[in-house]
């Protein structure tokens, strides 16, 4: 065990933080939504029939640590 830990990465822990938190006058979530939207350029773009295969594709081959 110490020899696989001792080769193992560490993680580094992500800088997440609630919106709610940050922003103390933040809108509800539709309105939050909209207003990220609207900075995009207002475009909303799903994933066509293909794209949505190979996202399932890709999650299906790294689900698993048989990939490595």
């Amino acid at each position: 065990a110490e020899k696989i830990r001792g080769k193992g990465v560490k993680s580094i822990r992500a800088r997440v933080g609630n919106i709610a938190d940050l922003l103390p006058d933040a809108p509800d979530v539709t309105v939050f939504m909209q207003r990220l939207q609207d900075a995009f350029g207002g475009v909303r773009r799903g994933f066509s029939a293909e794209e949505r295969e190979a996202i399932t594709r890709l999650a299906a081959k790294y689900a698993s640590w048989e990939h490595n």
